[in-house]
């Protein structure tokens, strides 16, 4: 390969340089005809939009379905900034603005005026811009006004629809809720006068659980009397076992003068010898009766404490069987009342909530306002000099065009000449060096 030397590029370019400068020139003067005498200037005209929007906020998944609901019922017609673009744009928007302009139907369209009409919502801000080009300066401020008008007059008329339609909804639902809430409250009357109610099974229990501590108590103290009784019966038998049933005396006649006498008669014997007589008698030991009348009373007492323990145990039975009847019996009589408050608090919850709203629906709609959502910000005003063409723009790119396309053509040309094959003098070619 051959090197090429910047000289040879320079010598090049000064070769062809009037084939450049023509070319230049050329170019420049057709962008400038084009663009001074040929193309139409374009104007342009913005009307700025100043947007509510709704602070929308991510719900908790333990939030109930029917504050959802009603929350969406309440709320007005919410939509992004792109569904607000393709809104301002629609059909319905555009044949209003048509009517509303008198427009030539031949030239203007619905399909024409969405190609001339542009949509732009600024990064970060609640507004939205509608942007009109046109020839007519004077017919771009009116496309744009107008637009806008009836976009925020479309909006606020859906709004206001909405509004209305909710407000029937929630009317609706406030009446249905109003009678679910008297049904549950005229069965929860009901439960309330049946015979044995919450109240009733609950003081039977607490009288049943006083009687049963009543009876654990005595079962307490009739098992210390017991075993008390036990201690002394078991106490009196040791004692009748070491004393005697009988008291043997000894007595003699002459301790007793009568009884000496008396025998001395009897036997015809001098008073000596009388007086010589022993008598020995027996008498029951009051100390032996006396034990067995308290072993006796000991063996009755005992016998009457068992019989009052079995007597008492035997209620116990019976008494905590009927505590856990009144007890079964209070927690379906409990879980029947709780399920009617419930169901009660419930329906109330739900008829406030909807009261409410249905409350600020039907004021807002009585003062004719529906939270308006969109409106004119800045009205677009008649441009004064035309977007495009940019004429001197445009002459300056064709001016560098035409160098770029000239030198380019300059070198191939240059190119060409040279690499052409040369002819030898016998009428045959031989390639260049």
């Amino acid at each position: 390969m051959e090197e090429v030397s910047l000289r040879e590029l320079i010598e090049v370019l000064l070769k062809w340089k009037w084939m450049i400068a023509i070319l230049t020139i050329v170019a420049v003067l057709t962008s400038g005809v084009l663009s001074f005498f040929v193309l139409a200037p374009t104007y342009e005209a913005r009307a700025t939009l100043w947007v509510n929007l709704p602070n929308l906020k991510i719900r908790d998944e333990a939030a109930t379905s029917l504050t959802a609901i009603v929350e969406s019922l309440a709320q007005n017609w919410q939509m992004s900034m792109e569904s607000y673009k393709f809104i301002a744009r629609n059909p319905v928007v555009l044949n209003q603005v048509i009517s509303k302009l008198q427009l030539d139907p031949g030239k203007y369209d619905v399909e024409s005026l969405q190609k001339a009409i542009t949509i732009e919502a600024p990064k970060d801000t609640n507004l939205l811009r509608v942007i009109v080009r046109s020839d007519d300066p004077k017919l771009a401020q009116q496309l744009a006004n107008t637009v806008a008008e009836e976009f925020v007059t479309y909006v606020n008329s859906e709004n206001r629809k909405l509004l209305s339609t909710s407000t029937e909804v929630l009317k609706v639902q406030v009446t249905k809720e109003e009678e679910e809430l008297n049904a549950a409250m005229d069965r929860y009357k009901q439960f309330l006068s049946q015979p044995r109610g919450v109240a009733e099974i609950q003081q039977e229990i607490e009288a049943k659980t006083k009687l049963l501590t009543e009876f654990k108590s005595r079962t307490v103290t009739n098992q210390v009397e017991l075993e008390s009784n036990i201690r002394g019966l078991e106490e009196a038998r040791a004692r009748l076992k070491q004393t005697p049933d009988k008291l043997v005396t000894s007595k003699s006649l002459s301790d007793d003068p009568f009884l000496q006498e008396v025998v001395r008669e009897r036997l015809q014997a001098k008073p000596e010898e009388a007086a010589l007589v022993n008598m020995r008698s027996e008498e029951i030991n009051p100390t032996y009766i006396n034990l067995e009348q308290k072993i006796n009373d000991f063996n009755l007492r005992v016998t009457q404490l068992k019989a009052e323990e079995k007597a008492v145990q035997e209620a116990i039975k019976a008494t905590r069987q009927e505590l856990e009847g009144l007890q079964v019996e209070l927690a379906q009589k409990q879980a029947e009342q709780d399920k009617l408050l419930t169901k009660i608090n419930q329906l109330r919850g739900n008829y406030n909530l909807l009261s409410s709203k249905y409350e600020e629906s039907r004021i807002a709609g009585s003062l004719e306002r529906s939270d308006t959502q969109i409106s004119v910000a800045a009205p677009a005003m008649e441009p004064k000099h035309p977007v495009a063409p940019r004429k001197m723009l445009n002459v300056a790119i064709a001016g560098v065009l035409g160098v770029m396309v000239s030198v380019f053509l300059a070198y191939f040309l240059e190119y060409w000449r040279t690499s052409a094959p040369a002819t030898n003098a016998a009428g045959g070619r031989t390639a260049s060096s």
